[in-house]
């Protein structure tokens, strides 16, 4: 891998953080300035919460992903609209994690305590009426909606084309989190046919292809560089998401900011359990396919991630994601798009599959 290539990456994500850090901040001083201002404290705490969620330094893959297609497709950098087009997605990423915290019962995101637990706790602490986690999941449903909304305000900035396939993202997000919940509702053993479509919906589509789509429509090339995008989005979304899965597993909380083992424990459906459950004995199985239910015994998230390195299925699965990274560099390579970014693809590809947060 060209060590070059890696450097500006690492280089761009740190530039784009910043931009994106400071529009952040000028869409909810506008946006919310008479709330910020006014005399009402619960209003401007809550607000409180929601600027340190956006404004948490996340990876910056989706803005970076953006303004990578719009320069490699020949786009002027800068065009406000790349900057309004970046941040939006990246807070419809903020809408989705707040959002997704609640739906999981998470306690913990990028290192510090989520916002539905904060206000659940605050809840007790005070003494108010009615039951602390419904309060709780309640203000933190609101805030995602303010990052949706946030975002859609963005939007109406930029090109019509282009806010075309940001909500055709956005649906196709939704859409991919409803089966991720039923999914888990079912139980683990719904074959690998539905852990891959979870996978296209939820994380190709919004985290790779969606960006790289919306910065080749605002430089005027979205249907000549779809199949190239499709080509490199989904094979790295998939390996992004099988990341997403062994750090979910076995990563270091410390770096992931949330617990380990939770995915196991929520029983959600992953190409890393459909494996285990292939390749364990019935006891094994039987294990596995008892996460995220009442029957969940002490101790058997800590079972599970046994069961998963004994039967090969961690191994696998980290073979898994270097051929859907040697497939993604490859199209990369082969994209109608300027050499230097090609190089940048390429390093960011190396950068996803092997992360460790």
């Amino acid at each position: 891998m060209n060590d070059a290539a890696i450097e500006r990456v690492v280089a761009d994500l740190g530039a784009i953080d910043q931009r994106v850090r400071t529009h952040i901040e000028l869409i909810i001083d506008t946006q919310m300035g008479p709330w910020l201002q006014g005399d009402n404290e619960d209003v401007k705490e809550v607000l409180a919460s929601y600027r340190a969620m956006a404004l948490t330094s996340g990876k910056r893959l989706r803005p970076a992903f953006v303004s990578w297609a719009h320069e490699g497709c020949g786009g002027d950098p800068s065009d406000p609209a790349v900057l309004d087009a970046a941040v939006a997605v990246e807070l419809l990423h903020t809408f989705a994690l707040i959002h997704d915290d609640v739906m999981d019962g998470a306690v913990a995101r990028r290192g510090v305590e989520t916002i539905h637990v904060t206000y659940a706790d605050r809840h007790r602490r005070l003494g108010q009426r009615g039951e602390a986690p419904h309060h709780g999941e309640s203000i933190a449903i609101l805030m995602g909606d303010l990052a949706f909304a946030h975002a859609a305000l963005l939007m109406n900035r930029v090109d019509r084309s282009a806010a075309a396939l940001f909500y055709e993202m956005c649906a196709e997000l939704m859409v991919g989190q409803y089966l991720d919940i039923e999914a888990s509702a079912r139980g683990p053993k719904l074959g690998a046919e539905v852990a891959d479509q979870i996978t296209e919906l939820k994380t190709a589509g919004y985290t790779v292809e969606g960006p790289l789509l919306l910065g080749a429509a605002l430089a005027g090339r979205s249907e000549e560089m779809a199949p190239h995008v499709r080509a490199y989005g989904r094979p790295l979304g998939h390996a992004f998401q099988l990341r997403d899965d062994l750090l979910g597993a076995y990563g270091d909380p410390v770096k992931t900011g949330k617990p380990v083992g939770d995915d196991l424990a929520q029983g959600k459906v992953t190409r890393l359990l459909e494996i285990g459950l292939d390749r364990g004995t019935d006891e094994d199985r039987a294990l596995l396919l008892r996460l995220g239910s009442q029957a969940m015994e002490d101790g058997d998230v800590e079972r599970a991630q046994e069961i998963l390195e004994r039967s090969g299925a961690r191994a696998s699965v980290e073979e898994l994601i270097d051929t859907l990274l040697a497939e993604a560099v490859a199209a990369a390579e082969q994209a109608p798009i300027t050499q230097d970014i090609r190089d940048v693809l390429s390093g960011a590809a190396h950068l996803i599959a092997h992360r460790e947060r």
